[in-house]
C-alpha cells in the first residue's frame, strides 16, 4: 500500500508541481518591485551617440534589428528624416544616387536609396541562403549633416517597414526614434564685433532739401554777439569821434580863410 501511494505522489508532483512562481514561455514576468513590462518584439532600433548638433557637424545614426531569435528572409526599412534640418552625406561619392553605408554582411542588399528632396531613405534586404534571425545586428549607418539651427527628428516609417519571414509574415512590432538638438552655432573664424553707433532718438535726421537756414548770419564784426550794453556804449564813442572829426575839419578850414 505505501508503494501504491509513493507512486501515484510522485506522479502527481512531476504533472501540477512545477517551479513557483510558474511563468510560461513569452508571458509577463511578475515582479513585487513595481508595474511589469510587455517582453519587447522583433524590432527595428535607431541610435546614435551625439544628437547634441552645431550647424555644419555632423553625427552617425545605426540602423539595428533585433528578431527575438526568429528567422527572418528579407526586410525592408524606410526611414524619415527632415531635408529642411539635416542632409545625408552621401556613403559612395562614385555612384550618380546619394546611399548610406549598408553593413550587413548575411543579408544581400537589393535597395539602397537616399530622396534628400523629400526626405526619405530606404533600405530593403534579402537573405540568399534562405531564412535566418538576426540579434541586435547594426545593418546600416547613416552619416548625417546638421543644416539649420532647430529640433529634428528621424524615424521609422512603419507601414512601410517589415521583418519578413519565409512565408511572408510581418513580425516586426516595434522601432525606434532618434531625435537631435541643433545650435545655430559652429563658426570657424574668429568673432568680428563691430562697434555700435548710439543714435540719440530726439534728433530729427532731415534730407539735404529740408535742412532750415540760420536765423542769424554768421559774425563778421566786431559787434556782432555784443550785449546791448556795451553796444550802445560804443554806439557813443562813435558819435563822440565823429563830432570831434567834424569840428577839427571845421577849425581848419577856418585857418585857411
Amino acid at each position: 500500500m505505501n508503494l501504491f501511494l509513493s507512486k501515484v505522489y510522485a506522479q502527481v508532483d512531476g504533472v501540477v508541481s512545477p517551479t513557483i512562481p510558474f511563468t510560461p514561455p513569452g508571458s509577463i514576468t511578475p515582479t513585487t518591485a513595481g508595474p511589469t513590462t510587455a517582453v519587447v518584439g522583433p524590432s527595428i532600433s535607431l541610435t546614435s551617440d551625439e544628437t547634441t548638433l552645431e550647424v555644419g557637424t555632423t553625427s552617425k545614426i545605426q540602423v539595428v534589428i533585433d528578431t527575438q531569435l526568429q528567422p527572418i528572409s528579407q526586410y525592408s526599412i524606410q526611414i524619415l528624416f527632415s531635408p529642411e534640418f539635416l542632409r545625408v552625406v552621401d556613403f559612395d561619392d562614385s555612384t550618380d544616387s546619394i546611399e548610406i553605408d549598408f553593413r550587413d554582411t548575411f543579408f544581400d542588399s537589393t535597395i539602397n536609396e537616399v530622396s534628400q528632396q523629400q526626405g526619405i531613405i530606404t533600405i530593403s534586404a534579402e537573405n540568399p541562403a534562405g531564412s535566418s534571425s538576426i540579434t541586435s545586428r547594426v545593418v546600416a549607418e547613416i552619416q548625417v549633416e546638421a543644416l539649420k539651427a532647430g529640433f529634428a527628428e528621424v524615424s521609422i516609417g512603419r507601414e512601410n517597414s517589415n521583418l519578413l519571414t519565409s512565408g511572408s509574415a510581418d513580425i516586426l512590432q516595434n522601432t525606434t526614434t532618434v531625435e537631435f538638438v541643433i545650435g545655430g552655432g559652429g563658426g570657424t573664424g574668429p568673432t568680428i564685433v563691430i562697434p555700435s553707433t548710439s543714435i540719440n532718438p530726439n534728433v530729427t535726421v532731415l534730407p539735404s532739401s529740408n535742412i532750415p537756414l540760420p536765423s542769424q548770419t554768421p559774425d563778421t564784426a566786431i559787434t556782432d554777439n555784443l550785449r546791448a550794453p556795451a553796444a550802445l556804449i560804443l554806439g557813443v564813442i562813435l558819435i563822440s569821434m565823429g563830432s570831434y572829426f567834424i569840428k577839427l575839419r571845421n577849425t581848419n578850414e577856418s585857418k585857411k580863410n
